[in-house]
Parts: structure tokens; C-alpha cells; sequence
């Protein structure tokens, strides 16, 4: 009993000293290690399946590959090896967890039928989904620690992968070369009885939702290659998995000219009143959208925005609008494959378009009302029709000007 006790205070103590932030222990003996494990048992908690081309007949056995390198860069933004483990144990470095709030990433806030609400549907799949993992681990927290077993608490965060259930070390990571599945383990003193104690259960959702977004790149990356070829239902994969990633989003309220009010009426507050005019003002917005030279309809609400130098064959980007009509506004979403930069710098460039195709609807909606009413607003012709001193021509300073199209000059004679 004194040596079970010694071993689960000799384990706690060489996690606490790799997670020190000041002077972290780097060296530990192979016989150290194992001492500190042999109180632990490991329990596997999340897999994910990794789709790989076959590679293993081009390279040696040791080479890296793409794949793998990001994988292992994904495991390393939560895990370390823990040295003298022969790179097969690891351990978590990151900052305590206190909620699933510090797990689950921002993001727009998404309708039911959203096209951009995550699905099961993409070819790299996470099975154990975070979500699972901390279901009802709030409500039943109380009732859980009447049923821990006493040694149970606080035990280290080590952890150990396998690749198609044979232990891997980081190497083996690194050199994936075909399909596999992958595995992750997390230590515990005793088998959980009804669910992991919930440091290890934050934690494991952290780097399930890790391993999700890396997944979903994943898919995103061979979507890529099919360009112009994309279908309907590719787009949906798509746009499912985009929202996995981390990407850059940008969010637009809409507003659009209403001929009633001879106003612009914000598009997220329709009443009985304009219900109807709203309607006719995202109509007409997506037909803009729709009729647009960069952009390529993926579903009834949303499109995919393309430069006009970009490659339509293996598409450089992700970058999707989608006009929101039950909250008023459009989202700009941008997946990158050069990163967080690259994605902000195309969101800006997106941004302008966005823009000029508001600007455009408003101008089509109030000279539709000029038509129908032979009342032009001012937001469409200046009232100040007179000229500045020393100039003949007008001042046009209407915020939805349109461009002059065909100009004469009629005298009158008084």
C-alpha cells in the first residue's frame, strides 16, 4: 500500500515538474519513467481515421510526409514528449481548463439549417466527438465524485497514441505514409467508472477539437483540387467542414431602402409593415450576387467568391459568402491554406465586394422606386441642386448615386 501510495505521488510529481513553467525538469531516465507509469493505466478516449494516398512504396520507412508533419503540429499545440519515454509518452503543457467554454472556439453564431453547421459527412472522420465526451458533465458533476474511486483524483495527464492499434512514437506520426486510424490514450489510476474525471475530460475535448480541424483541412485541401468540377453536394461537404476550421469571418448587417419609409431599414428588425419589402430587397441581392463575375452559386444562400486572376482548375482558397436572411447580414468566411494572413487579407479583399454588391442592390431598389412613384429620394439624387461658386456643374454628393449614363443640357427661355 505504501509503494502504491509512493509511485501515484512520484507520478503526480514528474507531471507537475514537465509542466513547470519557470524551471521545467528535461531529462528524465528511461527506469523514471516507467516508475512514474506504473501506477497509471491508460484508457482511450477519442480516434480519428487519417486519409492518406499510399505513399509507403515511394519513400523509406523513416521519411516524413505532409500529412504527418501537420498531424504531429497538431498534437504538439497541446502535448510534449515526455523525455525518456522514446518519444512515445506524452504529456499535456497547456494551461488549466476551467469550462467548455475554454475548449469550444468563437464562431458565428449558426441557424439550424445553416449551411455551414457541421455535419458527420467528411471523409476524415473523429469518432467520440468532443461533444459526447462532455455531455452532461456539468449536470451530473456532483453525482460523479460520490462514485470516484479514492485514488482517482488528480491524476497526471499522460499521454500515448496508436496508429491502427499498434503503439506509435512521434516518428511514427511523422512518417504516416498510408491510411490509418489513430488513437489517443490519456493515463488515469483506475478505470472510470462512469466517465473521466473532468481535468482529462476538458482537455481530451481540447485536442479532440484539434484533431477535428485538422481533419476537416484535410478535406478541404482535396476539395481544392477539383475546381470547376465541384457539384452541389461537394459544396456542402465544403461549406460543413469550413466550419471546423479556424478561418477568418467577417459579419455585414444589411440594411436595405424601403420606398414606404423612404428610408434605409436595417434587414435584422422585419416588422408587418416591411416584411414584405425586406423580402424583395434579399431577392434582389442574391440575384446580384448571383449575376457577379467572381462568384459561383454553392447553395441557395451562399457563394463561393474567386478573384478574378485565381485559379478556377485547383482553387487557391475558400472564401464563401452567405446572405442571412433570418438574421439580417452576410458572413464572410475564409479558409487559407497559407494560413491566418493569407485568409484576412483575402476576407479585406472580399469585403470590398461585398460592399459595392450592397451598394448596387440599394441603388436597383430606390430607382425601382423612382420608377414606380416619380419621386426620387435623396439618397439617390442630392436635393442641393445648386451650383458651387465658380462651377456649372452640380454638386451629387447622394450617398446611392448612380453613374451618369447619358447627360444634355436643354435651355429655357424666359
Amino acid at each position: 500500500e505504501i509503494e502504491s501510495v509512493h509511485t501515484k505521488h512520484f507520478s503526480r510529481a514528474c507531471y507537475e515538474a514537465l509542466r513547470d513553467t519557470h524551471v521545467p525538469i528535461t531529462l528524465l531516465q528511461e527506469g523514471e519513467v516507467e516508475y512514474a507509469l506504473s501506477s497509471c493505466m491508460f484508457t482511450e478516449v477519442l480516434q480519428a481515421f487519417v486519409s492518406v494516398d499510399d505513399l509507403s512504396a515511394h519513400l523509406s520507412s523513416n521519411a516524413q510526409t505532409m500529412t504527418g508533419s501537420k498531424l504531429g503540429a497538431v498534437i504538439g499545440t497541446l502535448l510534449r514528449i515526455v523525455p525518456g519515454s522514446n518519444d512515445r509518452i506524452f504529456f499535456y503543457f497547456g494551461a488549466e481548463i476551467a469550462s467548455l467554454d475554454e475548449v469550444t472556439t468563437n464562431r458565428v453564431l449558426m441557424d439550424d439549417d445553416d449551411d455551414f453547421t457541421a455535419s458527420d459527412v467528411q471523409s476524415l472522420t473523429i469518432e467520440n466527438d468532443a461533444a459526447d465526451i462532455m455531455q452532461s458533465l456539468d449536470d451530473e458533476e456532483e453525482a460523479h465524485i460520490d462514485h470516484l474511486h479514492p485514488d482517482s483524483c488528480n491524476p497526471p495527464m499522460f499521454f500515448r497514441f496508436t496508429l491502427d492499434q499498434k503503439l506509435a512514437n512521434l516518428n511514427d506520426v511523422l512518417a504516416l505514409k498510408k491510411s490509418a486510424t489513430l488513437a489517443a490514450q490519456v493515463s488515469l489510476f483506475h478505470a472510470p467508472q462512469r466517465k473521466l474525471p473532468k481535468p482529462h475530460a476538458l482537455v481530451v475535448a481540447k485536442l479532440q477539437n484539434a484533431l477535428n480541424s485538422f481533419a476537416s483541412e484535410q478535406t478541404l485541401e482535396k476539395f481544392r483540387f477539383l475546381g470547376r468540377s465541384l457539384t452541389e453536394e461537394d459544396f456542402k461537404v465544403v461549406m460543413q467542414n469550413i466550419s471546423k476550421t479556424k478561418h477568418h469571418f467577417l459579419k455585414i448587417p444589411l440594411e436595405f431602402f424601403i420606398s414606404r419609409s423612404n428610408s434605409l431599414v436595417p434587414a435584422d428588425n422585419p416588422t408587418g409593415s416591411n416584411q414584405n419589402d425586406l423580402d424583395h430587397g434579399f431577392s434582389v441581392l442574391v440575384e446580384e450576387l448571383d449575376r457577379a463575375g467572381f462568384t459561383i452559386r454553392a447553395s441557395h444562400e451562399s457563394f463561393l467568391v474567386l478573384d478574378e486572376s485565381a485559379s478556377r482548375d485547383v482553387l487557391p482558397y475558400w472564401c464563401f459568402v452567405q446572405v442571412r436572411k433570418p438574421r439580417g447580414n452576410i458572413i464572410i468566411r475564409v479558409y487559407h491554406p497559407l494560413g491566418d494572413k493569407a485568409a484576412e487579407e483575402q476576407a479585406k479583399t472580399t469585403l470590398q465586394f461585398v460592399n459595392n454588391i450592397c451598394k448596387r442592390t440599394n441603388q436597383l431598389l430606390l430607382l425601382d422606386s423612382l420608377y414606380m412613384t416619380k419621386n426620387a429620394s435623396n439618397l439617390l439624387i442630392c436635393e442641393d441642386d445648386e451650383p458651387a461658386e465658380g462651377n456649372k456643374e452640380t454638386n451629387v454628393t447622394a450617398t446611392y448615386a448612380c453613374p451618369v449614363q447619358h447627360k444634355t443640357a436643354m435651355p429655357l427661355h424666359r
